[in-house]
């Protein structure tokens, strides 16, 4: 009766593996687009978790074999997949945000278009630095990465063993600062420009009051804007390449604590 007992016990382990790769499934990058049909997210979830089950069955703690104990660990470890998902999503949230500065800067701001991942409006430059960031992301392997941390989340954080859940407000926190730091990187050309073009319109104006300064600023505002952007888009796209392994490193840290 070993053997019944052992597929019992792998049972229980499958489904707290499908509880934490499918909560980080929801919510990961690219992953969890509106893309990616339903039909297609549910086998993946649960073939990635079969695939996991080999090398995280020795060092599982010991399961509850009563019926709500085990349910919570269930939704304890959909909880975990789902805060590792949300650190993977904080790539795509300061490039949107950086986006949304340079908007504002080159008067786009008004000007909408649809995330393509979550079917939201989003701003011009937004959706433009965010198409681009999803394009980069792929590119450098963003998606491997994501799911190689996942992988190693269980060797920090064991299927039933000790979660980390309540010491992840200072390092979401942390994870949102680094966002907001990283969109000021990314709009900060822009920004700089905007705000010599803006000095220079305002002493135009102080010089030519005759001169209707709001109907040639605008214009001005969006010529310089994409002159910048042109000349510093290779080096956005650099810090968009950095920002998957730096994902990674949030979400390792998330488990060190």
């Amino acid at each position: 009766m070993d053997w019944l007992a052992g597929a019992q016990h792998n049972f229980a382990l499958y489904w707290l593996l499908v509880a934490r790769v499918g909560g980080f499934w929801s919510a990961a990058p690219v992953l969890g687009s509106q893309i990616v049909p339903t039909a297609v997210k549910a086998p993946a979830v649960a073939v990635l978790a079969l695939a996991m089950l080999p090398s995280v069955s020795g060092g599982a703690a010991a399961l509850p074999t009563a019926i709500l104990p085990y349910a919570g660990l269930v939704v304890r470890e959909m909880a975990l997949g789902l805060a590792l998902g949300f650190l993977g999503q904080v790539v795509l949230a300061a490039v949107e945000v950086g986006g949304e500065l340079i908007d504002v800067q080159m008067g786009f701001s008004v000007v909408n278009v649809i995330d393509p991942s979550f079917g939201s409006p989003i701003p011009l430059m937004g959706g433009f630095l965010l198409t681009t960031g999803l394009v980069v992301f792929l590119l450098v392997g963003g998606d491997h990465m994501l799911i190689s941390a996942l992988a190693l989340s269980y060797r920090a954080v064991p299927l039933g063993g000790a979660s980390p859940l309540l010491s992840t407000s200072a390092q979401a926190f942390t994870a949102l600062a680094w966002a907001f730091e990283a969109a000021l990187g990314l709009a900060a050309p822009i920004l700089g420009v905007g705000m010599i073009v803006n000095l220079g319109l305002g002493l135009l104006g102080r010089a030519a009051p005759q001169l209707n300064v709001l109907a040639t600023g605008l214009p001005a505002q969006i010529l310089f804007g994409i002159a910048t952007l042109m000349v510093a888009l290779p080096g956005m796209v650099a810090v968009l390449g950095q920002l998957a392994p730096q994902t990674a490193q949030q979400m390792s840290q998330l488990l060190a604590r």
